[in-house]
């Protein structure tokens, strides 16, 4: 130590003569002076004494490198007259330099007196100087022997007069400048031999200046700096000496900038940052020396970008906690050994720690408690030590502790207590872990069937697997039946199921087996023989030629039949589930009918009289007349057709009060010729004067335009409460009234309009044109009206009133028509456990049979993930109602849903889940009068800002052929307020290279290229196609998805540790029968005349196993044309927005199904044509994945034609005059 006292002395008499003696002799005593170190002290002491020397050293260099004018001792300036009293010939302070104006009435605001200095052999501090905003005056300062230290300068804005100095010995600290915007002053600075401190700057946005920094001897730590977004000026640091503190930056969204950072040899703590929603930047970081603690980061959903696949072992604690956007621990895989405590406590969102699954020890404490949505610790699996006290308690939702079986079945192996309490049965205590049987584990939810019937249910939910799929068989203790079956999902149903008890088993592949036995199904009270349609033929003319058909469902055959009135009969020995009562005539009948297990029906009929109708209209409507005007009907017609609509009139309640009708008279011809000629009124005056109008059109026939024109009028003036009714009138002959025009009335009926049509002259000749307007009507009886205008009478006029238009609101006087129609209505989501992870919901709702027949038993009601008429949404379950509900009743119902997350949750009735989304009413055989008030929703847990949701399913839970593996993404919205420039990141396992992408936007969102912007309720959905063939065989099953975007939208990513849905096994073996997929087209006729439709059927032959996602369709007609309607009688795939514009068609096929010929149709209207001419074109799908060259392809349909026909013109070459003496003309024409 003599050695190290000698350049001590030295270095206080540094400014004596004596020691020029003595400088030929440095490099001797430096030698020495190490030797002596390496055998005689500690490696911490060495470290601190080689600090010691280098300040010492770096001062004697000083001293012989510059020609300097030194002043050797410490120097404070605490106002602007100290600075300008100063030497400006002194270029090198032996000592500190310390500005501080700290409570001076004369601040410091230049330093430029202090332009001469190169170099301060120890501190260097600016401190308290509200006036200084900027420190140019120390530009020659090159090193600094010890600390720079920059306080409290309320004023500073940037360190630029700093912009030479290119190294620092200790540390660098810069905090609470309030004003400081940037540290690009310090971009020479190459190393810090200390710690580097930044907090406390509240504008400071970044680090930039400090990019030329590649180590940092000591801590840095970053906090409370409230405008820092990114760390970017870190980018070329690669190891710390000591800590890495990042906390109370509320701005910092992650921590990219760190990427160059491999080691930091004590502690990481990242706590507080409001923002923080991932730890990308950490993503090359290989060594981690002391511990982990990640705490109070309120938006941190996961430890993605925290690479810690090259750390194997932590020498300290691990802490987690306060973390309450956190839903896995991924990340931490690798991790074998923690040598301290390992603490996870107080994670509101945090579901599993399946991302410690390879940890086997723990040195000191290990503590899991208040963790709201925490369901197992499966992570735990392989943790076989714990040198200190467990604590497991206080995890409302903590139903599986199946990971640490084996630690507490192990004696020894828990060095410490045991606390374990206040979990849910099952994870209460030692003893219940340790009763509990592990491996999978089923939990099952019961659906009881009505009396005497086979509809009730067993919901099966399978956790603790490590593989699919799931085998399941199933038997019924009382008669011995039993039934199997397997399932991919690990929710699924056994269903048919009557009274009984059951016992389940449920094994896998490894195999592991769970079984739950004594289930018990207990019937309820209820009818299962339903009446379900009643269809009559009304008498004529008097005589007895009318029937009623009746139509059952459930009940045990034979069926009998008794029936009175104005007659009456019997039947018996019924099998079939229909009967008709033949020979009838007009009056009132009351049926009674029964099965052979004495279950009972009755219903009263009335049946009319063709001829004498016999009810007027008393219940209030509101009517829009579409009157058919086009060319074909000449001006005696349109006169006729004018009187007609006013009897018809005439024999409606139309009035001004509110129990009273109204109707508007809106004419019609070709595309865009549509008037109201008169609004819709309750004066029946003003609608008789119709008579006295002038025709508006008198050009083609497009009764699709006028159906939405009437509808859209309607819309806008109908009243609350009161039926709408179209009535579409038209003469179109043969091609000028297309099929799709059925496609268009269902949607406007299942919306709740009512449709009557009549057809005119031809129309009414044609038997395939009167069809489809028979199909166009509500009341589906054949379309009335005459072959010829001239027999359209008060009589006619009268019938249609009362058998067509009457009866779409009957009231209490009529029972000839019967139909159905089913509401459903969700009254409550109830989350079992806190939002906004729950562990289940129960949801209550409604259902009531609004008209005149039941609901039957079995009704279906399918629940999702957001709206299912978007191809975003995802099925959560079906559930049947056991028993009928009769016409007329509500009732309510509760069904548990595996919902884990906030989301918005729509039930649909009568949806027995055979479609996929986009689904497209009807979807059962129960039919119903119309399906708007079929759909409901509530949202759960989903208050507050924009909520975007991501969800992520397989179609290939085995790779196709080339290995391809494909995934579908659907990202929704499921709050009230809109997204903006949300981002999509998939996590896919390793191995898998993303081979191509597709998008649907679902017709309500916006592709920006990098991000999306998605309306309140609307989804994206991405389908991704990946090569497998380089990934490990093994079973793929926690892989995530990230969303993210600005910092007033909440996220909540996929993880999927918690459902198969998009669960993978590579096994080696490939699923390729076919890569083959064709596209046809076809026309209905090879000839035609304008102004008619022409029918095009599209074939899609889809041989592969894995359904076509995202296909882009486009069609493009000639000029003269237009596409009547989107496409329709869609078998084997879905279709969901579509965009038509005149005589272009682009949409996208949001799926077609696996192994499937799929087909639609799609109607062109012809136009005029100028001459004769063909009709030839092409359509096109794109993004049809191509298997055998990877990516996606555009494929071809062949080319179809028809000769078309243009309509002859009629000019007349000379004007006629006709005066009264004339005995006759002479006429010319030229017909073309």
């Amino acid at each position: 130590m003599l050695l190290l006292n000698y350049l001590i002395l030295i270095s206080l008499n540094i400014n004596s003569l004596y020691f020029f003696t003595m400088y030929l002799d440095i490099i001797g005593i430096i030698k020495e002076y190490f030797v002596y170190l390496l055998k005689n002290l500690s490696f911490k002491l060495i470290k601190s004494c080689i600090m010691t020397y280098l300040r010492i050293f770096f001062k004697i260099l000083l001293l012989f490198s510059l020609p300097a004018i030194l002043l050797s001792q410490d120097v404070t300036l605490r106002t602007q007259a100290d600075v300008d009293a100063f030497d400006p010939s002194i270029t090198v302070i032996i000592g500190n330099l310390k500005i501080d104006g700290a409570g001076i009435s004369d601040p410091i605001k230049d330093l430029s007196n202090l332009s001469n200095l190169t170099s301060i052999t120890e501190d260097l501090d600016i401190s308290h100087n509200i006036a200084l905003t900027k420190l140019d005056g120390l530009n020659s300062i090159t090193s600094i022997g010890n600390n720079l230290i920059i306080l409290s300068n309320a004023a500073l804005v940037n360190l630029d007069g700093l912009s030479n100095l290119s190294s620092i010995v200790s540390d660098l600290s810069i905090f609470q400048n309030y004003a400081l915007i940037n540290l690009t002053g310090l971009s020479n600075i190459t190393s810090i031999g200390g710690g580097l401190t930044i907090s406390s700057n509240t504008t400071l946005p970044n680090l930039d200046g400090l990019n030329n920094i590649t180590s940092i001897g000591g801590t840095l730590k970053l906090s409370s700096n409230p405008a820092l977004i990114n760390l970017t000026g870190l980018s070329n640091i690669t190891s710390i000496g000591r800590d890495l503190d990042i906390y109370y930056n509320n701005a910092l969204t992650n921590l990219t900038g760190l990427n160059s950072l491999t080691s930091i040899n004590h502690d990481l703590i990242i706590a507080n940052n409001a923002t923080l929603t991932n730890l990308n930047g950490l993503n090359n970081l290989t060594s981690i020396g002391g511990g982990l603690i990640v705490q109070y980061n309120a938006a941190l959903t996961s430890f993605e970008g925290l690479n810690l696949s090259n750390i194997t072992s932590m020498g300290l604690d691990l802490y987690i906690y306060y973390n309450n956007a956190l839903t896995n621990l991924d990340g931490l895989n690798n991790i074998t050994s923690i040598g301290g405590k390992l603490f996870i406590d107080n994670n509101d969102a945090l579901t599993n720690i399946d991302g410690l699954n390879n940890l086997s020890s723990v040195g000191r404490d290990l503590d899991i408690k208040y963790n709201k949505a925490l369901t197992n610790i499966e992570g735990l699996n392989n943790l076989s030590s714990v040198g200190g006290d467990l604590e497991v308690y206080s995890n409302p939702s903590l139903t599986d502790c199946c990971g640490i079986q084996n630690l507490l079945d192990t004696p020894g192996a828990i060095v410490g207590q045991i606390r374990i309490y206040n979990n849910p049965s099952e994870c209460n205590s030692k003893e219940e872990i340790l009763d509990t049987p592990c491996g999978i584990n089923i939990n099952i939810q019961t659906f009881a069937p009505c009396i005497n019937a086979n509809n009730g249910m067993i919901q099966v939910t399978v956790s603790g697997y490590d593989t699919i799929p799931f085998f399941y068989s199933w038997d019924r203790t009382e008669d011995g039946a039993s039934g199997y079956g397997s399932s991919l999902d690990d929710v699924f149903s056994i269903k048919n199921l009557s009274e009984g008890t059951y016992n389940i088993t449920v094994i896998t592949n490894r195999p592991d087996t769970a079984i739950k036995i004594g289930i018990v199904l207990e019937q309820i009270p209820g009818s299962i023989f339903e009446i379900i349609g009643i269809t009559t033929v009304n008498s004529s003319n008097g005589f007895s030629n009318g029937s009623i058909t009746v139509k059952t469902a459930g009940g045990t055959a034979p069926f009998s039949y008794e029936w009175s009135g104005v007659s009456s009969g019997s039947k018996t020995g019924v099998s079939d589930d229909n009967y008709t009562m033949p020979n009838l005539a007009q009056g009132e009948y009351f049926i009674t009918l029964s099965d052979d297990a004495g279950n009972m029906q009755e219903v009263a009929v009335s049946l009319l009289d063709e001829t004498v109708p016999v009810f007027p209209c008393t219940e209030p409507l509101d009517i829009v007349i579409l009157n058919d005007v086009s060319g074909s009907v000449d001006a005696t017609e349109y006169s006729e057709s004018k009187q007609f609509f006013v009897n018809f009139l005439e024999e409606v309640n139309i009035g001004q009060d509110a129990d009273e009708s109204r109707a508007a008279i809106i004419e019609w011809s070709s595309s865009g010729q549509q008037e109201v000629k008169i609004d819709i009124t309750g004066d029946i005056d003003a609608l008789k004067d119709y008579i006295n109008y002038n025709r508006s059109f008198s050009g083609g026939t497009s009764p699709h335009q006028a159906m939405e024109y009437g509808k859209n009028y309607l819309d806008s003036i109908d009243r609350a409460d009161v039926e709408k009714v179209l009535i579409l009138s038209t003469d179109g002959s043969n091609g000028q009234v297309s099929p799709s025009l059925i496609a268009l009335a269902d949607k406007f009926k299942a919306d709740g309009y009512h449709i009557v049509t009549i057809a005119f002259d031809n129309a009414f000749a044609n038997n395939y044109t009167r069809d489809i307007l028979t199909k166009v009507a509500s009341n589906q009886l054949l379309a009335p009206g005459a072959p010829a205008y001239s027999l359209l009478d008060k009589d006619l006029a009268k019938n249609i009133v009362n058998l067509y238009l009457c009866p779409i609101d009957p009231g209490s006087t009529a029972t000839a028509y019967f139909n159905r129609d089913g509401a459903i209505d969700i009254i409550d989501i109830i989350p079992n456990g806190n939002c906004p992870y729950p562990n289940g919901v129960e949801i209550k709702f409604t259902l009531e049979a609004l008209r005149e027949l039941s609901l039957p038993a079995g009704t279906p009601v399918t629940f999702y993930y957001n709206n299912p008429e978007l191809f975003g949404a995802t099925s959560v379950f079906t559930w049947v109602m056991p028993c009928a509900l009769p016409a007329g009743a509500i009732d309510t119902f509760s069904v548990v849903l595996p919902v884990y997350s906030p989301g918005n949750i729509f039930a649909v009735l009568n949806d027995d889940g055979s479609q996929s989304p986009p689904i497209q009413f009807p979807i059962t055989d129960i039919e119903e009068l119309a399906y708007s008030n079929n759909i409901d929703n509530q949202r759960i847990c989903a208050d507050g800002n924009a909520i975007l949701q991501a969800i992520k399913y397989t179609t290939t839970p085995k790779p196709i052929c080339d290995t391809l593996v494909l995934y579908t993404i659907n990202v929704c919205n499921i709050s009230e307020i809109d997204a903006f420039g949300v981002t999509v990141n998939d996590l896919p396992p390793a191995g898998f290279v993303l081979t191509g992408t597709t998008f649907n936007d679902n017709g309500c969102a916006l592709d920006n290229g990098d991000n999306y912007d998605i309306p309140a309720g609307c989804c994206i959905s991405l389908t991704l196609t990946y090569d497998a063939s380089k990934a490990e065989n093994g079973y793929y099953r926690n892989q995530g998805v990230d969303i993210d975007g600005p910092s007033n939208q909440e996220y909540i990513d996929f993880d999927g540790s918690n459902t198969t849905a998009e669960d993978v096994i590579i096994d080696g073996s490939i699923d390729c029968p076919s890569t083959t997929v064709e596209f046809s087209k076809e026309v209905n006729v090879d000839e035609s005349c304008d102004d008619a439709f022409v029918v095009y059927t599209f074939t899609i032959n889809n041989e592969m196993n894995i359904p076509l996602q995202g296909l882009v369709f486009t069609d493009i007609l000639p000029s003269s044309c237009t596409w009547a309607f989107e496409p329709y009688l869609l078998q084997g795939l879905n279709i969901g927005s579509v965009d038509i514009k005149d005589n272009t068609a682009t949409f996208t096929i949001d799926e077609v199904q696996a192994n499937t010929v799929a087909t639609f149709q799609m109607d062109a209207a012809l136009g005029l044509w100028d001459a004769d001419g063909t009709l030839s074109n092409t359509a096109t799908i794109e993004n049809v994945p191509d298997p055998d060259n990877g990516g996606y392809k555009k494929i071809y349909s062949n080319s179809v034609s028809t000769d078309i026909i243009a309509s002859p013109t009629v000019s007349i070459p000379d004007t006629i005059y006709v005066s009264a003496s004339s005995k006759g003309i002479k006429l010319d024409a030229v017909i073309n």
